[in-house]
């Protein structure tokens, strides 16, 4: 848990640098936007539900309005089909006299109510107690092993029940609130690759085909894991910490700045992983910063084989250092 905090803290951090402005500008958006749409649209569920019509439910489904949801008008229509039923569904959702997971669930009997707008709704009207459940944030919570256990046969409200115990206890180790939470699950999950794509960022930014926010939480797990420590540990127990393809030793080249120092590559990669996935020692291979950056420059990965077979060909070419 500690080290997935720190994850989502360096990028907190990095976001509210000067440095990298233009790439962390759309994610303050997101974060700057919240008092205007909860001003806007917190009545509309609470104080005024009884008035609420289709034109003002649909008006929140679309980015534009909420600021931060893309995709919710897609299903989410359907439901202003019989606003009188939306209606008696939406005043069991926000009456916090029943249980949370009994809400969730007579919610989700609208038609095109799923969870993505019901957890918004719910974050709006209560912004302090209700954090996002869609496929963004799950993906997210579940590419850092933060994804909770849930018990085999309980419904979507008991799995949200337990989901928003999680999502408080982080925005409470982050020291945000569960709106900024959010939009760190959007940028990592989306955001981080279209910014890059449309800016044209270094090469650094864009050598994982995964964009940005991926690549950086790929070298976020080889910092914080204890199996890549092991990894390195072992080769240099045996006088062979360096690169794997093309044999650059940083302590031979840079003395004792480079001492101890090499990247570690998953042969899978971590974008390819789901919450079960367990690496082993045999899945990680050692490799200096230039090979590591080459092999995600392809879509899919090169294998490391591949990558010494062209140093292979290409050796008599070149003076390679």
């Amino acid at each position: 848990m500690d080290e997935c905090i720190d994850i989502l803290q360096d990028l907190l951090n990095h976001a509210n640098s000067p440095l990298n402005e233009e790439f962390f500008q759309e994610l303050r958006n997101i974060q700057s936007s919240k008092d205007d749409v909860i001003r806007r649209f917190q009545p509309v569920f609470s104080r005024n539900l009884n008035d609420l019509d289709a034109k003002s439910y649909k008006a929140f489904l679309r980015f534009e309005n909420n600021k931060h949801w893309t995709g919710l008008s897609r299903s989410g229509n359907s439901a202003a089909t019989d606003m009188n039923f939306l209606k008696e569904k939406l005043k069991i959702l926000i009456n916090e006299k029943k249980s949370l997971a009994q809400r969730f669930d007579e919610a989700k009997q609208v038609n095109g109510l799923g969870k993505a707008i019901i957890t918004a709704i719910l974050l709006v009207v209560f912004p302090n107690n209700y954090g996002v459940w869609n496929n963004r944030v799950e993906k997210g919570m579940k590419n850092l092993n933060l994804w909770p256990v849930f018990p085999r046969g309980v419904s979507d409200g008991e799995k949200y029940e337990k989901l928003n115990e999680t999502l408080l206890g982080l925005a409470s180790k982050l020291n945000i609130d569960l709106w900024t939470l959010d939009s760190l699950w959007w940028f990592i999950s989306i955001k981080g690759i279209k910014a890059i794509n449309q800016q044209g960022k270094d090469e650094e930014e864009i050598s994982f085909p995964e964009g940005r926010a991926v690549y950086r939480t790929h070298k976020f797990y080889e910092r914080n894991s204890r199996l890549t420590q092991r990894k390195k540990q072992e080769a240099q127990e045996i006088g062979q910490l360096k690169c794997y393809i093309c044999d650059f030793d940083f302590q031979v080249v840079y003395g004792e700045s480079g001492k101890g120092f090499i990247e570690c590559h998953h042969i899978v990669p971590i974008s390819d992983y789901n919450q079960k996935t367990i690496t082993k020692l045999e899945d990680l291979v050692l490799v200096c910063s230039n090979c590591h950056r080459i092999l995600h420059r392809h879509r899919p990965c090169l294998s490391v084989e591949e990558m010494k077979g062209i140093i292979l060909i290409n050796k008599n070419r070149v003076n390679l250092c």
